[in-house]
C-alpha cells in the first residue's frame, strides 16, 4: 500500500500531511523492492525520490530519512534507474547527500555508478549527476570514501543523444577547475581514466 500511495502526488501529499499515517513507515515498506509486475525494481523510496516534494520531505524528516537503507537507496532497475540517481540529479536531493553523512555513507559503488540505458538520459548516472553540478563536485573534493567508490566505468560513460550527448562525470571534472584539481591531487581515480573516455567529445 504505502509503494502505492507515494506513487501518486495525492498520495505524497497525505503522507507528508499526515504525520501520525508517515511514522508509522517502517524501513522495510519504505525500500521494499517490488519483484514482477509493472513495477519491478521500484520502491516507495523510488517514488519519494522521484519528485521534489518527497525528496523534501526527506530534508524535513530525519526519522524517515534514518529507514533509508543501502538496499533500497542502490536497488538499480533493468534500466538503471534507482532512488540514489533521482536524489543526486536535483539541487534538493544533493543538499541531502551533502547535509547528511549517514545517508552518503549508504551510497554503494554499483548505485553511484549505474547509468541509464536507453532515450535521451543513456549514460547518465549518479556520478554523472554529482559531477556535473558545484555542490555534487565538491562532495566528491571532501569525501574521500564516496570518491574510492568511483569505477572507470561509471566516470568514462558517455551520454550517447541529447543535449549531453558525448558528455561523461570524467568531461566535467576534466573542464572544471575544481574538478581537475582532483584528478591531479588523486592518482588513484586518474588511474581510472580509460582511452574511450579520455577521446571522447
Amino acid at each position: 500500500a504505502l509503494c502505492c500511495l507515494a506513487s501518486f502526488p495525492e498520495g505524497r501529499q497525505l503522507l507528508i500531511d499526515d504525520a501520525v499515517l508517515r511514522s508509522k513507515i517502517t524501513a522495510q515498506g519504505l525500500n521494499a523492492v517490488v519483484d514482477e509486475g509493472q513495477w519491478k525494481g521500484l520502491s516507495a523510496l523510488f517514488f519519494f525520490a522521484l519528485s521534489k516534494v518527497g525528496r523534501q520531505l526527506f530534508i524535513d524528516d530525519a526519522d524517515l530519512r534514518a529507514k533509508i537503507t543501502y538496499e533500497g537507496l542502490n536497488a538499480v532497475t533493468a534500466d538503471g534507474k534507482s532512488a540514489l540517481l533521482f536524489i543526486a540529479a536535483y539541487p534538493e536531493g544533493r543538499k541531502l547527500l551533502v547535509d547528511d553523512k549517514g545517508l552518503r555513507d549508504k551510497i554503494t559503488a554499483e548505485g553511484l555508478n549505474a547509468a541509464l540505458s536507453g532515450g535521451l538520459d543513456s549514460g547518465k548516472s549518479a556520478l554523472f549527476f554529482l559531477a556535473g553540478n558545484h555542490d555534487g563536485l565538491q562532495l566528491l573534493e571532501e569525501d574521500k570514501a564516496l570518491r574510492n567508490k568511483i569505477t572507470d566505468r561509471g566516470l568514462n560513460a558517455i551520454v550517447a543523444e541529447g543535449d549531453d550527448k558525448g558528455k561523461s562525470a570524467l568531461f566535467f571534472l576534466a573542464g572544471n577547475p575544481e574538478g581537475l584539481q582532483l584528478l591531479i591531487d588523486d592518482k588513484d581515480l586518474r588511474g581510472k581514466i580509460t582511452a574511450d573516455g579520455l577521446k571522447a567529445f
